[in-house]
């Protein structure tokens, strides 16, 4: 469509000169070269138009559910990773010392006989892979394609250790233990309700899993 302004409406912001206006319907043309069948779908997409997230913008919406507030905090969680690491294949009952912040010590253990530090998935990481959220074992060929194409997020360990830091952050003494990974929450991690939404709807899987069993201790003093 296309014409003039009438003279009144454009008096009333002060333009003295005849203005011409044609509508090319270019949002039309748009919704047929692009297969829209909802114009506000392509006009307003941010109302209307279903989420959709690339790999790398699922695997940012991955956050640490609890994490320290300091950089003593923060140095903590590194510590604690580190302690793990090294000792993971002791055998119980031991405990070693990972770190101090402030009055608060932590320590890594295993209170029981005849049982690793550290168990079977303990080494998982999580990735992100064609809109799923996996929990695997970087070190087993049948997530050699994971490994390649995905994009890694973080290790259990990683998460796991920011949420030990966290808890002597907030001086909240005694034994803290994770044990089964089943959720994102269990091993210290949550998801944007958005893109728990589109991972669902299109259904595509959030799926870690596995025996961790780290325990750490937590005395004051």
């Amino acid at each position: 469509d296309g014409g003039l302004y009438s003279p009144v409406s454009l008096a009333n912001y002060d333009i003295p000169y005849p203005v011409f206006n044609v509508g090319f319907g270019v949002e039309r043309i748009a919704m047929l070269l692009e297969n829209v069948s909802d114009i506000r779908t392509l006009v307003y997409p941010q109302f209307y138009a279903p989420p959709s997230f690339t790999d790398e913008e699922i695997a940012r919406a991955l956050k640490f559910k609890e994490a320290p507030q300091t950089v003593a905090g923060k140095r903590l969680a590194s510590k604690i990773l580190s302690a793990i690491l090294e000792h993971k294949d002791e055998v119980g009952p031991k405990r070693f010392f990972a770190g101090k912040l402030g009055r608060f010590a932590v320590y890594v253990s295993e209170p029981e006989a005849n049982k690793k530090l550290l168990g079977p998935a303990g080494l998982n990481e999580v990735y992100v892979y064609e809109g799923n959220v996996l929990g695997i074992n970087p070190r087993d060929e049948r997530f050699k394609e994971v490994v390649k194409r995905g994009i890694r997020v973080c290790s259990y360990l990683e998460a796991i250790s920011n949420l030990f830091a966290a808890l002597a952050e907030k001086g909240r003494t005694g034994r803290h233990t994770v044990k089964i990974a089943d959720t994102l929450p269990s091993i210290n991690l949550e998801l944007e309700d958005a893109v728990k939404k589109f991972i669902t709807a299109n259904r595509k899987r959030i799926d870690v899993r596995g025996p961790v069993f780290i325990d750490v201790e937590i005395e004051e003093g």
